[in-house]
C-alpha cells in the first residue's frame, strides 16, 4: 500500500458507519487503510437520530468525524434532491473555509459530486468520486421523467469528468461510466464484506434452508419477483420462507400478494424505530476486514497527490 506521507484526506459522504447503509462499511476501511498508510483522515458526514453514540462520538477511531445536520425522510434516510442538498451545502462550505486537504474522497450522489467539485476547483484541490452504480441509469429504469433523468446524467457527467479518479465497484460499472462520461479516468477499485461477521465458524441461526434477498430493494432492483415467485415455490416446498434483510422504496414488497405468499415473507429492515437501528448500528462498529479495497482505494489517493 502506498505510504500518504503527512498527507490530508478529506471523505464526504453523507452515510458513515455505524449508520446501517452498504456505503458505510466500505468508507470506514477506506478511512482506516488511509490511516494506516500515514494520512491525517476527516470525515465529512452527517448526525444520525435517535444514536447518542453516532460517528462524531467514536473515540476509538484513529481519524477525525466531523457531522452535520441533514434532512431525512419519515424512515430517517436521506433520500431525495432536497434531502441531498441539506447535506451537499454545508459539505461545500467545510470543504471551501477549512485548511486546505491534499485530496477529497466523493461519495454518490451527483449533486454532491457537483457541490464537491466546486469546492475542490476554488481550493485546488484534486478529488475521488466514488462510483458504486450510475444514477442516471437507475433513475431511467426506475421510470423517471426523461427531463429528470437528464438532469441528474448531466450532474454525474459533471462530477465523473472533474475527478482525478473515479472509484468503480466494478468491471461493469466501469464500461458504464467510461460510455456515459468519455475522458473520465476510471479505475476499477471493487467491494468487499466483513469478514469478521460473514465466516464459516461464525454466528449461526438454527433454521430450514430458505430463499434470502439482502440489500436495498428498490424499482431498479426487481426485488419484487421474488414475492411473485413463492406461491409457485411452496407448492414444492411447503415449508420454506422467503426472508428479506435491508430497506429501499419497495419494502411494501409482500402487502399485496396472495396471503398465502404474505404468510410465507418475513421481512428485517434497516427502517424504524431509533432502537432498531442502533441494533443494526451497533454491528458495523465491528472490525472491518476490508483492507484489500481500502488499499487499492489508499494506492488510488497516493497517485493523484
Amino acid at each position: 500500500m502506498t505510504s500518504l506521507g503527512d498527507a490530508r484526506v478529506a471523505i464526504v459522504s453523507r452515510i458513515f458507519a455505524p449508520e446501517p447503509a452498504a456505503a458505510a462499511p466500505r468508507l470506514a476501511a477506506v478511512a482506516q487503510a488511509l490511516t494506516d498508510a500515514g494520512a491525517e483522515v476527516t470525515v465529512i458526514t452527517t448526525t444520525v437520530p435517535g444514536m447518542t453514540g453516532g460517528p462524531e462520538t467514536d473515540d476509538s477511531a484513529p481519524y477525525d468525524v466531523r457531522c452535520v445536520p441533514a434532512l431525512r425522510d419519515r424512515d430517517g434516510y436521506i433520500r431525495g434532491y432536497v434531502n441531498y442538498m441539506s447535506f451537499d451545502i454545508p459539505a461545500f462550505f467545510r470543504l471551501v473555509f477549512s485548511k486546505r486537504f491534499d485530496a477529497v474522497i466523493v461519495e454518490p450522489p451527483p449533486t454532491t459530486g457537483v457541490f464537491i467539485r466546486a469546492a475542490a476547483w476554488l481550493r485546488r484541490t484534486p478529488y475521488l468520486f466514488y462510483a458504486a452504480d450510475v444514477w442516471s441509469e437507475a433513475a431511467d429504469v426506475a421510470g423517471t421523467p426523461k427531463v429528470m433523468v437528464s438532469v441528474v446524467r448531466a450532474f454525474e457527467d459533471w462530477a465523473y469528468r472533474g475527478a482525478a479518479r473515479v472509484l468503480s465497484m466494478s468491471a461493469s460499472v466501469s464500461r458504464r461510466v467510461s460510455r456515459s462520461a468519455s475522458g473520465a479516468r476510471v479505475e476499477t477499485v471493487g467491494n468487499g464484506y466483513d469478514s469478521t461477521v460473514f465466516r464459516p465458524d461464525g454466528p449461526r441461526i438454527e433454521r430450514s434452508p430458505c430463499p434470502l434477498y439482502a440489500g436495498t430493494a428498490s424499482e431498479v432492483h426487481g426485488a419484487g419477483v421474488f414475492v411473485d415467485a413463492m406461491p409457485l415455490l411452496l407448492t414444492k416446498h411447503p415449508e420454506d420462507k422467503l426472508v428479506f434483510i435491508g430497506q429501499g422504496a419497495d419494502w411494501s414488497v409482500g402487502e399485496d400478494v396472495s396471503d398465502i405468499a404474505a404468510a410465507m415473507i418475513e421481512v428485517f429492515s434497516a427502517q424504524g424505530s431509533s432502537a432498531r437501528r442502533l441494533e443494526l448500528a451497533e454491528r458495523t462498529r465491528q472490525r472491518l476486514s476490508l483492507q484489500s479495497v481500502g488499499a487499492r482505494v489508499a494506492d488510488a489517493v497516493g497517485a493523484v497527490i
